[in-house]
Parts: C-alpha cells; sequence; structure tokens
C-alpha cells in the first residue's frame, strides 16, 4: 500500500466505494467488502484516514428502514462489524446511533437484518470497550438469542451460522456478558444440537459454544 501514490489511493478508495454502491450480487459484494476492510486495515495502520467510507456507513445507519434501503443498510452492518475494532477511534463517538438503529432492526421482520445486528454487536462486545461503555449494548442479548431461534425455526442455515459464530466469538472474548442470560442460551443451543434437519456444523458451534462459556464460568452450570 505504501508504494501506491495519493492519487492511485484515491482512486482505489472512490472505486470501492462506488462499487459498493452498484454492485448487487451477493459473491462480489461480499469480496467487494472484504477489500473495502483489507484497504481500511492498511489506511489505520499508516495513520491514513478514510473518511468518505465512515460517512457512507453512517449515512446508510441514517437510512429510513424500508424494502428500498434495506440491502445498504444490511451492506453497512457488514462493513462496521469488519472496522470498528480497526477503527474504534473514529467510530466510538456513533455508538448513540447505533443503539438506536439496532433497536428498530431487531423489530424489524427482516431475519437477514436482524442476523448481521447481532453479527454487529458481538464485535462491538468484543472490542476495547470498557465495562460501562459496554453495558448499554448488554439489553441486546436477549434480541440476540431471539434472533438466532427465529433463524433456527426459518430453517435459515446461512443466518443461523452467522448467529452462532457471532455468539460464539463472544462467549470467547467476553464469557462473563452472557453469564446472566446462560439458563436461555442453554435451552436455546439445545434446541439447535436435537434438531436433526440443522446441518452438523452448526450443531458442533451450539455444543463447543455451551462448553466454552461453561469452562470460562463454571459457577453457571453449577447452578
Amino acid at each position: 500500500w505504501k508504494s501506491f501514490s495519493n492519487d492511485s489511493k484515491t482512486q482505489i478508495k472512490t472505486n470501492l466505494l462506488s462499487a459498493l454502491t452498484s454492485q448487487n450480487t451477493p459473491q462480489i459484494k461480499k469480496k467487494i467488502i472484504n477489500c473495502v476492510v483489507n484497504v481500511f486495515t492498511c489506511l489505520t495502520e499508516n495513520e491514513e484516514k478514510w473518511p468518505e467510507l465512515l460517512q457512507y456507513v453512517v449515512n446508510g445507519f441514517k437510512m429510513e428502514l424500508n424494502e428500498t434501503n434495506l440491502n445498504i443498510i444490511e451492506l453497512c452492518l457488514s462493513i462496521l462489524s469488519s472496522i470498528y475494532q480497526i477503527g474504534f477511534d473514529e467510530l466510538k463517538d456513533g455508538v448513540s446511533l447505533y443503539c438506536s438503529r439496532f433497536e428498530m432492526y431487531f423489530k424489524s421482520n427482516a431475519i437477514s437484518l436482524k442476523a448481521k445486528t447481532v453479527q454487529c454487536i458481538s464485535e462491538f462486545l468484543c472490542s476495547s470497550m470498557s465495562k460501562k461503555e459496554s453495558k448499554q449494548f448488554r439489553g441486546f442479548i436477549f434480541y440476540m438469542l431471539e434472533t438466532t431461534y427465529q433463524c433456527l425455526n426459518a430453517n435459515d442455515s446461512v443466518n443461523l451460522r452467522l448467529c452462532l459464530e457471532s455468539l460464539n466469538d463472544l462467549c470467547n472474548c467476553e464469557p462473563k456478558i452472557l453469564r446472566k442470560s446462560f439458563s436461555d442460551l442453554f435451552v436455546l443451543m439445545g434446541k439447535i444440537i436435537e434438531n436433526k434437519n440443522t446441518e452438523d456444523s452448526l450443531r458442533e458451534i451450539a455444543f463447543e459454544l455451551l462448553i466454552t462459556l461453561i469452562e470460562a464460568t463454571p459457577k453457571v452450570i453449577e447452578k
């Protein structure tokens, strides 16, 4: 990245933002997001900024929640999930906006949107937040579990995987956050493990998630 001229860097960033807006093929869009995250990481490591990307994400969160804007909102959730820990200092001031939108997203009927919200909150809670800062996100744990259950009932393996992997990350990074929700989590993971229609790999994640949480906080199972 250091070998690129400033003009080349500007052109790359402009092209990537344009591609995010114009590309609708899921697999290609996923690759574009990965590229955006890699470029943002390189910029941050070199103490360079990309304010246009941050503004793009913020604008996405300010959009009205409707069918027309749904894809862009989900896109911004995916980007924020991937760059929050890297750009924590620049993004932390928008926490009140994110929280208000998370609450709205969980009340929608769009499972994909809610699953991406679960992923985003997990990334927030796994970041370098203080206990006081993370407190405002802990109220969403119930909705995170509820969304996981909805994905299970809908036989939506793609979004169920996203939710399970997000919860598993949280179990590994901040297990104490899930301690008070262990009873609900235990029942939910049990339903997933016992469901023969669920992919074996997803049932394994559910089982590993419980083991990780119990090993980190043994008292939850003793009770």
